[in-house]
């Protein structure tokens, strides 16, 4: 009987440092300094709108794409490593870096006149939003076009644009 009592105390021990070891890597993952920009899929017209709104203080830029694109396709991972360039802390909260599929969300791409793919626009709370990216698509050229919108926030700190890597 003592044998039984002491296997399952030490059960308990072991899931407990497993689930406090668990808890701390997820912590660790999740932390700010470790976090891409907002990087999200954005799957139906309310959500959309709520996340480009101008009310809120980010930028949001939006990669128009269709799953038969093949440069959509081959673009997916800059996709993620532009999201990274602004991973930054206290960056991060101010860009959201997002998709939309015109083929499942037609209504959208029939409002930006969404003809060609893939397409980057910034959304934002400035004059002239939103802004069409027409230059060369790599990631370090899209990231120079989104840093010269970064100034026109209005929690923007000139702390935020260094943490990118940019200047003033």
């Amino acid at each position: 009987m003592m044998n039984l009592r002491a296997s399952v105390c030490h059960r308990q021990r072991v899931v407990t440092i497993g689930l406090l070891l668990f808890t701390f890597v997820a912590a660790f993952c999740a932390s700010p300094a470790n976090a891409a920009a907002h990087l999200m899929e954005l799957t139906n017209v309310p959500f959309f709108d709520d996340v480009i709104n101008p009310k809120h203080d980010r930028l949001t830029l939006v990669f128009f794409h269709t799953p038969w694109c093949t440069s959509c396709r081959q673009f997916y991972q800059s996709y993620k490593s532009i999201a990274n360039a602004f991973g930054v802390k206290d960056v991060s909260d101010k860009i959201y870096v997002t998709r939309v599929d015109v083929n499942a969300l037609p209504d959208i791409g029939r409002r930006y006149n969404i003809v060609k793919f893939p397409t980057f626009m910034l959304f934002g709370n400035f004059e002239g939003s939103p802004v069409e990216f027409k230059d060369y698509r790599d990631v370090d050229t899209i990231v120079e076009f989104v840093k010269k919108y970064m100034p026109k926030l209005d929690a923007f700190e000139p702390s935020m644009l260094a943490k990118v890597g940019g200047e003033l």
